[in-house]
């Protein structure tokens, strides 16, 4: 059975298959905020990657459409922010999966969060639209 988290109006992370959540304070771990995740941030101990929250995740962030849209409500340059999504995608270490440039909603799959040298997918432990 998958494990889902959802924070209303900011994105979701989904965990597929079985996720031991017993003794984790989910709290603690996890933020999902205005078009970020973290997980891990302000921790010292993680688990080791495949363990806990630790591992292969489906992340959906909403609020992601560009800033440039024109008076009409539509959006400029629609390919091309797709491709720079795209890329940005692969530079946080993480596979794109869609974006819906009209709903602002963003899919993507992190392999893991924080390797067990303590090294993230990212630079930081925060997977983040950037626009």
């Amino acid at each position: 059975m998958d494990f889902r988290i959802i924070r209303e109006g900011h994105g979701e992370i989904l965990w597929p298959g079985y996720t031991d959540v017993r003794q984790l304070n989910l709290d603690k771990i996890v933020d999902i905020a205005n078009r970020k995740v973290t997980l891990y941030g302000n921790m010292s101990s993680v688990h080791p990657v495949g363990e806990g929250l630790n591992k292969n995740a489906v992340i959906t962030l909403f609020n992601c459409s560009p800033k440039e849209l024109d008076s009409d409500g539509s959006i400029t340059k629609t390919a091309d922010h797709l491709e720079r999504l795209k890329d940005h995608t692969v530079s946080l270490g993480c596979k794109f999966i869609s974006a819906n440039i009209k709903t602002g909603q963003w899919t993507f799959e992190a392999p893991y969060f924080v390797q067990n040298d303590g090294t993230e997918v990212s630079q930081s432990k925060t997977l983040s639209y950037a626009n």
